[in-house]
């Protein structure tokens, strides 16, 4: 196995526990539009792709916009003060700084929304790169995200892990030539995760730095 050097990693349900304030702010937003509501699990599904795309399972396409405006104003209202680093994220970020392990994180979220985010969850220090959606002409599970931070950073994808909680995640990491690792404390299940074929599946971040 070729040595690490650079761990990417998604950010809602891989490093931070985004779902609750999701889910809310989702709600909040068909109740404004006046549409049905849906189910949590049915909300879950598409996190990792693009709010827009994600809004396709319960908004008509002609009210997508709306709907994404009315869920930032929902959402950034409470992002802050809900968001949550899931247990042993922080130690283990740490724990992969002191290996001399480049880190980056390669959301479908907003820029600015995923470095408010980072930031108030005290992480940006750990990473060289944080690249939301917009710095990919294609979303998850194209490899846009992923390819731009190796031509950022110099590194080969041979030398890089990416790290996810999504079937979108694994997408993009394998179709950027990387080894991939899914985890299953986040928005999908192992059982979800496999049918993307990972490198490996870990069920406690505290598995992920002996990998390295």
């Amino acid at each position: 196995m070729a040595a690490t050097r650079l761990v990417v990693f998604d950010f809602d349900g891989t490093l931070a526990d985004t779902n609750k304030c999701i889910v809310s702010s989702w709600q909040h937003t068909l109740r404004r539009m006046g549409l049905p509501e849906v189910s949590a699990e049915r909300i879950q599904a598409p996190i990792g792709l693009p709010l827009k795309d994600s809004f396709r399972i319960a908004v008509p396409e002609e009210r997508l916009d709306e709907a994404v405006d009315i869920y930032h104003e929902a959402f950034h209202a409470v992002a802050r003060d809900s968001v949550t680093a899931f247990d042993g994220v922080r130690e283990a970020l740490e724990a992969i700084s002191s290996l001399g392990i480049d880190m980056a994180v390669a959301s479908s979220r907003g820029n600015d929304s995923l470095e408010d985010l980072v930031d108030a969850l005290d992480m940006t220090k750990y990473f060289r790169l944080i690249c939301g959606g917009e710095f990919a002409e294609h979303p998850k599970p194209a490899p846009d995200l992923v390819l731009h931070i190796l031509s950022e950073l110099g590194v080969s994808a041979s030398d890089t892990l990416v790290v996810g909680d999504a079937v979108f995640d694994i997408g993009m990491g394998n179709s950027a030539g990387c080894r991939t690792c899914g985890v299953t404390w986040g928005n999908q299940s192992r059982e979800q995760l496999m049918t993307s074929s990972p490198d490996m599946v870990i069920d406690r971040v505290e598995e992920l730095v002996p990998l390295l």
